[in-house]
């Protein structure tokens, strides 16, 4: 009797990879699961899912909700004093009242930041650049925008 080998042990693995499919981010996994890196050298820029995002990751998430909540509320502040929202989307939420235009700021950046946060090691661009850099990037450019509303608050209340 001839016993078949399954595909997964042809990689040098015991079990099927679980990194081949994202965590729910719905189970919270993130808290106790114990994938965080690749386990080996040798699939250092293949794409994977993690359980654990990492310091640097998770910081940088929360940091661009933060400064969505910023962002938004320095935005109604200037449109009192005269500004004009650039964004045409957010300029169009705005047409429906202040509550549409906070909730459609938040599901869209939410939703946007799990999706990059789940996927943050995967690879574009002949694996030169990570999700993860994309996340600490727009953490700072979302900075350097909410710095700029506060200069220009700043000058308008002056």
């Amino acid at each position: 009797m001839i016993q078949q080998t399954p595909d997964f042990t042809r990689n040098g693995r015991s079990i099927p990879d679980r990194r081949k499919r994202p965590t729910n981010p719905l189970q919270l996994r993130f808290w106790h699961g114990r994938r965080a890196a690749n386990r080996r050298d040798s699939d250092a820029q293949t794409n994977y899912y993690v359980d654990r995002y990492g310091f640097r990751s998770s910081f940088a998430a929360i940091w661009i909700v933060l400064l969505s909540v910023a962002d938004s509320l320095f935005t109604l502040i200037l449109i009192q004093f005269g500004a004009a929202e650039i964004n045409p989307i957010m300029r169009l939420s705005l047409e429906f009242g202040t509550y549409p235009f906070f909730f459609i700021k938040y599901f869209l950046t939410i939703s946007s930041v799990i999706l990059l946060l789940i996927h943050k090691n995967f690879y574009f661009l002949n694996g030169r650049v990570s999700l993860k850099n994309i996340i600490v990037g727009m953490a700072g450019a979302y900075t350097v925008l909410v710095l700029y509303e506060i200069l220009l608050y700043l000058n308008v209340i002056s």
